[in-house]
Protein backbone atom coordinates (compact mmCIF):
# COMPACT_ATOMS: atom_id res chain seq x y z
CA UNK A 1 0.00 0.00 0.00
CA UNK A 2 1.48 3.58 -1.05
CA UNK A 3 2.14 5.90 2.17
CA UNK A 4 0.08 9.02 1.23
CA UNK A 5 2.68 11.60 3.34
CA UNK A 6 5.26 10.08 0.08
CA UNK A 7 4.96 10.74 -3.56
CA UNK A 8 4.91 8.40 -5.81
CA UNK A 9 8.17 6.56 -5.88
CA UNK A 10 9.05 3.66 -8.49
CA UNK A 11 10.11 0.39 -7.08
CA UNK A 12 13.50 0.59 -8.84
CA UNK A 13 14.15 4.08 -6.79
CA UNK A 14 12.96 2.07 -3.73
CA UNK A 15 15.17 -0.97 -4.53
CA UNK A 16 17.91 1.56 -5.30
CA UNK A 17 17.76 3.40 -1.91
CA UNK A 18 17.51 -0.17 0.01
CA UNK A 19 20.59 -1.47 -1.21
CA UNK A 20 22.57 2.15 -1.04
CA UNK A 21 21.38 2.29 2.86
CA UNK A 22 22.81 -1.23 3.29
CA UNK A 23 25.97 -0.72 1.26
CA UNK A 24 29.54 1.10 2.13
CA UNK A 25 29.93 2.83 -0.68
CA UNK A 26 27.35 3.73 -4.16
CA UNK A 27 29.67 1.13 -5.98
CA UNK A 28 29.18 -1.73 -3.77
CA UNK A 29 25.39 -0.73 -4.23
CA UNK A 30 25.12 -0.84 -7.30
CA UNK A 31 27.63 -3.83 -8.12
CA UNK A 32 24.98 -5.46 -6.08
CA UNK A 33 21.72 -4.62 -7.87
CA UNK A 34 23.70 -4.96 -11.02
CA UNK A 35 23.44 -1.48 -12.82
CA UNK A 36 26.16 1.10 -13.37
CA UNK A 37 26.81 3.56 -10.45
CA UNK A 38 26.27 6.29 -12.30
CA UNK A 39 22.62 4.89 -12.81
CA UNK A 40 22.17 4.31 -9.32
CA UNK A 41 23.29 7.81 -8.67
CA UNK A 42 21.19 9.86 -11.02
CA UNK A 43 18.43 7.06 -9.84
CA UNK A 44 18.57 8.23 -5.99
CA UNK A 45 19.14 12.10 -6.88
CA UNK A 46 15.36 11.63 -8.87
CA UNK A 47 14.12 10.00 -5.71
CA UNK A 48 15.84 12.67 -3.35
CA UNK A 49 13.89 14.84 -6.26
CA UNK A 50 10.71 13.57 -5.40
CA UNK A 51 11.04 13.40 -1.39
CA UNK A 52 11.64 17.11 -1.14
CA UNK A 53 14.90 16.52 0.89
CA UNK A 54 18.43 15.18 0.61
CA UNK A 55 18.66 11.53 1.95
CA UNK A 56 22.64 11.00 1.89
CA UNK A 57 25.68 12.55 3.19
CA UNK A 58 28.66 12.04 1.42
CA UNK A 59 31.94 11.29 3.00
CA UNK A 60 34.52 11.02 0.51
CA UNK A 61 33.65 7.84 -1.53
CA UNK A 62 30.89 6.72 1.11
CA UNK A 63 28.04 7.98 1.87
CA UNK A 64 25.73 8.22 4.68
CA UNK A 65 21.93 7.88 5.18
CA UNK A 66 20.72 11.38 7.06
CA UNK A 67 18.29 11.23 9.75
CA UNK A 68 15.42 12.46 7.60
CA UNK A 69 15.93 10.02 5.49
CA UNK A 70 14.76 6.92 7.97
CA UNK A 71 10.94 7.28 7.10
CA UNK A 72 11.37 7.05 3.32
CA UNK A 73 14.03 3.98 3.79
CA UNK A 74 11.20 2.36 6.29
CA UNK A 75 9.06 2.75 3.74
CA UNK A 76 10.88 1.01 0.54
CA UNK A 77 11.95 -1.79 3.04
CA UNK A 78 8.53 -2.50 3.28
CA UNK A 79 7.65 -1.75 -0.55
CA UNK A 80 11.04 -4.19 -1.82
CA UNK A 81 9.55 -6.92 0.82
CA UNK A 82 6.47 -7.77 -1.24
Amino acid sequence: MADPRLPNLTVQQLEYLVAAAASPTRAAAARGLGVTPSALTQGLAELERRVGVPLFERQGRQTRLRPQATEVLAHARRVVAE
